[in-house]
This record gives C-alpha cells, sequence and structure tokens, in this order.
C-alpha cells in the first residue's frame, strides 16, 4: 500500500493568509511552486500517494486565517494522509534569523519526527553555515 503524503503549500495566494515578503520574493508563489515540484519527484515513485492543498496556484482555502489552517489539516485528515508535510518560506528583518526548522505532532521519535531530522540534514548538505534546528513536539494546529 502507497504511503499518502499531503503536501501544503503553506498560505493562500492572495487576501488572507498570505505568506511573508522578502527580496521581491512571495512565501505563498514561493510554497505553490516548491510544493508542486515536490509532488511531481514523490508521485514519480509508486511507493508515495500525493495530494496538494493548493493544486492550481490560485487556490483559496478558506474564509479567514483560521479556517484556511484548519481547512488544510481537515483535507489531509480526510484523506487518511499518512505524512503531513505544510511548507513554509519565512523572512525576517534580522540578518541572524536564518536557518531551517521542522516542527513535528507528537511526543518522542517517531516517523515524522525521523522525516523532519532527515529533510534537515538535506537541506544542510554543502551549506557553509550549519543552520538552526527545531524540532519541538507539539500540535500543528490549535
Amino acid at each position: 500500500m502507497a504511503i499518502k503524503i499531503y503536501i501544503d503549500q503553506g498560505h493562500n495566494p492572495r487576501g488572507f493568509n498570505t505568506g511573508a515578503e522578502g527580496n521581491g520574493y512571495y512565501e505563498q508563489d514561493l510554497t505553490y511552486e516548491i510544493g508542486r515540484r515536490l509532488n511531481n519527484l514523490l508521485s514519480a515513485n509508486p511507493e508515495f500517494e500525493t495530494r496538494l492543498s493548493r493544486p492550481e496556484p490560485d487556490t483559496i482555502l478558506g474564509t479567514n486565517n483560521s479556517s484556511s489552517l484548519v481547512e488544510r489539516v481537515n483535507q489531509a485528515n480526510e484523506w487518511d494522509a499518512d505524512i503531513f508535510i505544510s511548507l513554509h518560506n519565512n523572512a525576517a528583518e534580522n540578518p541572524r534569523a536564518t536557518g531551517n526548522e521542522a516542527l513535528v505532532y507528537g511526543p518522542g521519535a517517531t516517523v515524522a519526527r525521523n522525516l523532519g531530522e532527515n529533510i534537515l540534514e538535506q537541506l544542510t548538505l554543502n551549506r557553509s553555515q550549519k543552520p538552526r534546528h527545531s524540532l519541538p513536539p507539539g500540535p500543528l494546529c490549535p
């Protein structure tokens, strides 16, 4: 049986729940494209079945920030996803606020935690500075 991976391209393309902006880039556009490419890579492997939160670039989820987050989680749960990956590209005015993070729901050594650690490890390959790693357990949504 294929592993079901729900890929959440964090944020809506416009209006409420749009993402960060930095250096002329918009988080909602970057996460859409990264999610689309990740979907193409994973769906080429018969071991994975994937679903995107935003299958089209103009897809808007929810009617406000809270309902947007709830709708993403509900879609993944209704589809019975094994893994929920939510993509984000943060921006900050503080140049020391750098690095990568993976947030994992649930305590202890889980499949999700191992996946998060593997993603962080791959992100740090061939980088000159060591990014901050963060894997605190806790809920993704209230």
